[in-house]
This record gives C-alpha cells, structure tokens and sequence, in this order.
C-alpha cells in the first residue's frame, strides 16, 4: 500500500485510528483524495484492507469531522468548565481521603485486638487446653478480620483515583486557558494535535447518509457526545459537499 493511500502520524487527519464505521462496526481508515493545491484532502474510508477492490462501506470526508470533533474538543475544555470538573474532582479526593480514614480505623481497631486475643493465648496455662483451644480461636478469628480489612482497604484504593497536586492542578487551568491559541499556532504539527485530541476523545463512530454526517463521540471516562454534520450538494456534480456541524448534543 502506496504512503500517499495510507495515513500517517503526521497527516492532517486528526482522529487517525480513532474513527469506527456505524454501519458495520469496523475500523475506518485515512485516504487521501486528489490534491488541491498543495494539500491532498483526507476521507475517513471503511473498506477491508485485504482486499482495496471491493466497494467501501462508507467514506466521508475527513476535515468536517475533525472540525466539528476540534469544536468539541474547545468547548469541553474552557477555563470555566476545567474549574467546575477540578472542583468536583477536589471534593471526590476529600470523600476518598474520609473513606481511606475510615478503613486505617478499623484496620487499628482490628490489629488491637488481634494483639490482645494474641497476649491472651499465650498466657494462657497450656494444661488448660480447653481454655487454651478456645483463645486459640479467637486469635485466629481476630487474625482473619484483620486480613479482610488489610483487604479492604487495598481494593479501596485500587478503585480510588490518583489526586491531582496543587501544582498539576495550575497546570491544567494553564493549558485550558492557552488552549485556542496554541490549537492555532502554526509552530505545532498535526502530531501534537492528535495528542491533545486523544486526551478528550476515545473513538468517534460515523454514520453518513445523502443530507448529512452524524458523529457518535465517545470521550473518555465514558461521556458521549452526538454531533450532526448537514451535507449541502454543490453543482451538479453531486460527489461534491461541504460539511457543516448543526446538532452537537449530549447521550
């Protein structure tokens, strides 16, 4: 397969490897159409790539989708919105901080009187087996509440998230205040922004039809978001259109 059919790292199309087919399921891939001017327009193409002669599922132009995902991409992330997502973050690190609290307590509480059946047992009179078997139990009892809440507190923080520093705090803020400028800034390559992209966005799935282009975003954490792109013909040459996002909405 020729470079000029396949995508690249550093090609325009900015959801590369990000883009499924909605009428199949499958993974659509970057073509790259007749150049205008200097640049050769990208399409997001569902085909099988063992076999490039059979018909494609799907194709649709590659720009419009990245406009509209870039679009997205600066409205989730302005200043006020990061401020909102890092102060409920800051509250979620505070009931995590209370929940580990909670389970320091029991395992304190539980390593005690494992402690004492311990110093029990072994003051016990051996001759006494009766006594001896029955505090013997006890420790073993206490042993084992001991281990599930170790336990506890381990799966505890498994599914806590990693706290976010003071400092890595200000550095978001920084970013999502710098963000438009830096999308635009014509020192940063196609590379950089795929990156910044997949930070937000885990997979778009496309569905075309004749009027117009819906984009399924799936952003990370699980959040999705449905964009429409409206399809104007132009001319009689009805293989040519232009994309315009109308719909963005939440599901």
């Amino acid at each position: 397969m020729s470079s000029r059919n396949e995508g690249s790292l550093e090609g325009p199309a900015l959801l590369q490897g990000r883009v499924i087919c909605g009428r199949c399921g499958s993974p659509m891939h970057v073509r790259y159409g007749r150049p205008q001017g200097h640049t050769a327009r990208p399409r997001y193409v569902c085909q099988d790539q063992a076999d490039a002669r059979r018909a494609a599922c799907q194709s649709v132009p590659a720009t419009d989708v990245d406009a509209a995902s870039v679009h997205l991409l600066l409205d989730l992330l302005t200043p006020e919105a990061v401020e909102m997502t890092l102060a409920i973050q800051s509250e979620l690190d505070r009931l995590t901080a209370q929940g580990e609290h909670h389970h320091q307590l029991r395992i304190t509480r539980a390593r005690y009187e494992s402690d004492t059946a311990r110093r029990r047992f072994m003051l016990v009179d051996p001759a006494n087996r009766l006594v001896a078997a029955g505090l013997e139990a006890e420790w073993n009892a206490r042993l084992s509440e001991l281990t599930a809440a170790e336990a506890e507190l381990a799966r505890f923080r498994d599914g806590s998230q990693e706290k976010l520093s003071i400092d890595m705090r200000r550095r978001i803020l920084e970013l999502t205040r710098d963000l438009p400028q830096l999308w635009a800034d014509p020192a940063v390559i196609d590379r950089e922004r795929k990156e910044i992209l997949a930070l937000v966005i885990n997979d778009v799935t496309l569905t075309s039809s004749d009027t117009e282009i819906t984009a399924q975003v799936r952003l990370r954490g699980g959040a999705c978001r449905t964009q429409r792109l409206k399809i104007f013909r132009r001319g009689r040459d009805r293989r040519r259109f232009r994309g315009v996002s109308a719909v963005s909405s939440r599901s």
